[in-house]
């Protein structure tokens, strides 16, 4: 599929999405909260009753486990539809990657290392956007990563061309796969068995709404890597 083909798709599904967002809301988000309060109240009802039974402590903790997937993938599909303006500030990257980094669990094969720190550079980000891209390349990574026997995520920053920061995200993985060449940052694109392939658009996305852009190692080859370029303070 051309370019042209692929854009002319990813600006008709984000106008899709924004009619869908407020119906998404309303009509599954709201059954979530019912479902997710009903488990909460019957686990509640259970403890004070003193009843303990292994399948059933079991099928709770499915139901948590699944509704924190559905409300993720809702909060993706929300957050991709609903983007906030950015609100540009002076942002060390140290703070982005700590507060990035700080909630995502890390496979025990996999080794992260978090180069950041009070040396590197100062971007002109909205911090929220910035933080929440970086967790979502990370993330991927550190999938990619948990897939081999033994992996490695590196998270490193630089001084870039024309005024701007690169932070890179590489991976030991086996790459992006060649069937995804020029539709990683397509909304909905994905090979895995669960998400919606709405984390690599999200990220392109933000990037050119804070003035920068991304780029990506070539589906196909070993040890992917992602730049966020933003913007240097």
């Amino acid at each position: 599929m051309a370019d042209k083909d692929l854009t002319t798709d990813s600006a008709a599904i984000e106008a899709a999405l924004k009619l869908m967002a407020p119906i998404i809301s309303h009509e599954i988000r709201n059954p979530l909260a019912v479902i997710g309060n009903s488990a909460y109240f019957v686990k509640t009802k259970l403890d004070l009753l003193k009843v303990s039974d292994p399948k059933v402590v079991k099928h709770l903790s499915h139901i948590e486990t699944e509704l924190r997937h559905a409300n993720d993938v809702l909060e993706d599909m929300l957050l991709y539809a609903r983007m906030k303006e950015p609100a540009l500030s002076a942002t060390p990257l140290m703070s982005i990657a700590s507060d990035a980094l700080g909630e995502l669990p890390v496979p025990a094969n996999v080794k992260l290392e978090n180069r950041l720190n009070a040396k590197s550079p100062t971007a002109m980000v909205d911090p929220e956007l910035a933080t929440r891209s970086l967790r979502h390349v990370v993330r991927n990574a550190l999938e990619a990563a948990g897939a081999t026997a033994s992996g490695l995520v590196k998270v490193e920053a630089a001084e870039g061309k024309a005024n701007t920061v690169v932070v890179t995200v590489t991976d030991t993985g086996t790459g992006f796969p060649r069937e995804m060449e020029g539709r990683l940052f397509i909304p909905f694109q994905t090979t895995r068995p669960r998400g919606i392939g709405l984390g690599l658009a999200y990220v392109r996305k933000t990037a050119e709404r804070m003035g920068g852009k991304v780029e990506s190692s070539a589906p196909g080859t070993p040890k992917a890597w992602v730049k966020l370029i933003w913007k240097s303070a």
